[in-house]
């Protein structure tokens, strides 16, 4: 019961898959944790990235009616603001790596039978389990700045910006540019102002602007 699996020709989440994972998946497990703590009306929040799928109105509406608030991260920022990319999945890799290389004999795989090959499964469900303690999720939201909150870490990552000169005007934060963006250019988030943006600078905003970017 650790895991629920889909896939679908292509490889990648499709509508469909997404839809029932929210609808089968955690809409139950939020409801549960609910019960388990006796808190039946405790709000939840439901992180995602902006893949095409995300935009299910099914998704919305069933995150809305029980009460579980739904958050985009900003697009292409997955190595920056995804907790699992930080830390979880490099864990996973390390370890399924680990395994692999001990069915090497002289540096060479052999074909593997369909028993053993259900046994890599299983040793890749192992690895995933231990890559998702409890450990590397939390270093994952904090390297990221989620939680506890602290935008200064995804703002001072290299991915987003080098060699920055950070000014402060009336109260908002500004970083001037010197060698632009590592990021896609003209992407735009809400509630941000937009006052004041001269070319090849990135506006952060204050706190009424709800930590979100906007890229000239």
């Amino acid at each position: 019961n650790l895991f629920a699996l889909a896939y679908q020709s292509n490889g990648w989440i499709d509508t469909n898959i997404y839809e029932n994972y929210i609808q089968h998946i955690f809409i139950p497990f939020a409801q549960n944790s609910r019960i388990l703590h006796k808190c039946p009306n405790q709000r939840y929040l439901f992180l995602v990235d902006q893949h095409s799928t995300r935009n299910s109105e099914l998704v919305m509406k069933l995150l809305f009616d029980h009460n579980i608030d739904y958050v985009l991260l900003p697009a292409h920022s997955s190595t920056i603001c995804q907790p699992l990319d930080l830390t979880v999945f490099g864990v996973f890799k390390m370890l399924l790596t680990k395994r692999i290389q001990s069915m090497a004999c002289d540096g060479k795989f052999k074909e593997l039978s369909n028993t053993e090959k259900r046994v890599r499964l299983l040793d890749a469900a192992s690895c995933l389990v231990t890559s998702f303690g409890s450990e590397h999720c939390r270093a994952g939201f904090e390297k990221a700045g989620i939680f506890p909150f602290n935008p200064e870490g995804p703002l001072s990552s290299t991915l987003l910006v080098n060699n920055t000169n950070i000014d402060v005007v009336n109260g908002n934060r500004k970083v001037r540019l010197d060698q632009g963006l590592l990021l896609p250019n003209n992407i735009a988030y809400p509630h941000v102002n937009e006052a004041n943006l001269d070319e090849n600078e990135l506006f952060i905003g204050n706190e009424n602007d709800n930590g979100f970017i906007y890229y000239r």
